[in-house]
């Protein structure tokens, strides 16, 4: 695994990791991921209810999509959207989000 050379967090809250051998990822607040691999020069952006989409050279392809469940706590009413790939974002009744 390659390691992470530095780490940079936006006012918006997005982590953007540079990794050692010149690879990013960007992590945003709603679960949305992002991935630049500068060995094949493209990014891949996986939304936050897991349809993956590769762009190079200015083209985009639709990848695979990342099996996503959706579950309502019955006390609270809260939405938890949990992704296979161990992303979970939770939405409360006030419209708040946690990711």
């Amino acid at each position: 695994m390659n390691e992470e050379s530095d780490r940079l967090v936006t006012a918006e809250g997005i982590v953007i990791r540079q990794m050692a051998n010149k690879d990013a990822e960007m992590l945003f607040p709603d679960g949305v991921y992002a991935h630049f691999s500068r060995k094949n020069l493209t990014w891949t952006i996986t939304n936050n209810k897991g349809m993956v989409r590769n762009f190079k050279d200015g083209v985009f392809t639709d990848m695979p999509s990342i099996p996503a469940a959706i579950e309502t706590d019955a006390v609270t009413g809260a939405r938890m959207l949990i992704r296979e790939d161990e992303v979970i974002t939770v939405t409360y009744k006030d419209g708040s989000v946690f990711c």
